[in-house]
């Protein structure tokens, strides 16, 4: 009942979730690259 009165706050729980871990996985595959490119740039 409660869930098919707000199928949005699913999908908005959902979205967000992605985008924290796509966050957390892009700082990881990033942190060498942005570390050469601040040496590049000091």
């Amino acid at each position: 009942m409660l869930r098919k009165a707000m199928p949005d706050i699913d999908g908005i729980i959902f979205i967000a979730g992605m985008r924290e871990y796509m966050l957390l996985i892009n700082a990881q595959n990033n942190s060498a690259f942005s570390r050469s490119v601040s040496l590049r740039e000091a």
